[in-house]
């Protein structure tokens, strides 16, 4: 029995196939990806109980994305004759499914684990360890669940942290009244954005996609009068690595559902470490009449 998976795709690189190739490699099924223009084919051979069962994990491990517009699924005689030359993308991109299932798992040697190797996304770091800063001088930490609660009590405190992420060194902080339309603004619990901005699923579905896109939102009206704000739009993204994730996971118990981040040389406390692994690349997205456009590849 065959499947054909026809994934409508509507950018040039190649992720959605590392993605699919990298789930299926695990899997002892005979399998054939494809791509003509903006259609990506996926080809599995195998019994029937087998194709249900890859096609349960395709559905839990294949992360959603900007990109992909939809899919369909049928059963086709054969796997064609003829072959796609896969060339994989450079840069990197932010956590998967994967990731967290495994960095939220409290039986896990990888609990809490912001540099966890995944054989999905290909989030990998040769980092063993994260320092902080203060004055100079290092803060001890018995594990990570204890490091990034330390640094999500420091900014619930008012404390401003220059951190070292897979998207630059950047400084972060509390919200605060004083934004403007520049302002970047990370949404650490999207279960709260309507405390903000006014949002739409296709919004949110797109912040929490594998491309952590950078996307406009409108200010909420209550938001803007409670607080004298001008400014009609606001910059906002989720985490978009393992670091500000589990960052965020601690702030949520501060009750703190919003941070921004900035380049500066203000800061009380800084979290670092040295690697040699490229910065990802983000996008920066409008969506109108649920139709996504990419406005900028965003280097940071």
């Amino acid at each position: 029995m065959v499947l054909e998976y026809k994934f409508e795709y509507l950018s040039n690189n190649n992720t959605l196939v590392s993605f699919l190739s990298s789930i299926l490699k695990k899997r002892d099924v005979k399998y054939k990806i494809l791509r003509e223009d903006n259609f990506i084919f996926l080809y599995i051979e195998d019994e029937e109980e087998k194709l249900l069962n890859v096609s349960d994990a395709l559905s839990k491990e294949l992360p959603m994305s900007i990109y992909l517009k939809n899919f369909t699924l049928e059963v086709v005689s054969q796997i064609p004759n003829k072959d796609y030359d896969v060339i994989l993308n450079e840069f990197k991109l932010p956590h998967c499914s994967n990731c967290l299932a495994n960095i939220e798992d409290e039986e896990s040697t990888n609990f809490y684990n912001p540099f966890f190797d995944c054989d999905i996304c290909g989030t990998t770091c040769d980092v063993n360890n994260l320092e902080i800063l203060q004055d100079n001088k290092k803060i001890e930490y018995r594990n990570y669940k204890e490091l990034f609660g330390l640094l999500a009590f420091k900014i619930s405190e008012g404390k401003r942290i220059k951190i070292k992420t897979s998207v630059g060194d950047y400084v972060y902080s509390k919200l605060n009244k004083e934004l403007d339309e520049d302002t970047n603004v990370i949404c650490t619990d999207v279960n709260e954005l309507s405390r903000l901005v006014i949002s739409s699923k296709e919004k949110t579905v797109a912040l929490l996609s594998i491309e952590k896109p950078i996307i406009d939102f409108n200010l909420n009206g209550i938001y803007k009068t409670n607080n004298s704000i001008n400014i009609d739009k606001i910059n906002i993204n989720y985490s978009n690595g393992l670091i500000l994730y589990l960052l965020s996971k601690e702030l949520s118990r501060f009750g703190i559902n919003f941070i921004i981040y900035e380049k500066s040389d203000n800061y009380d406390l800084q979290l670092t470490y040295t690697t040699t692994n490229k910065n990802i690349s983000i996008p920066k997205i409008t969506i109108n009449d649920s139709k996504i456009l990419v406005l900028s590849l965003i280097h940071i």
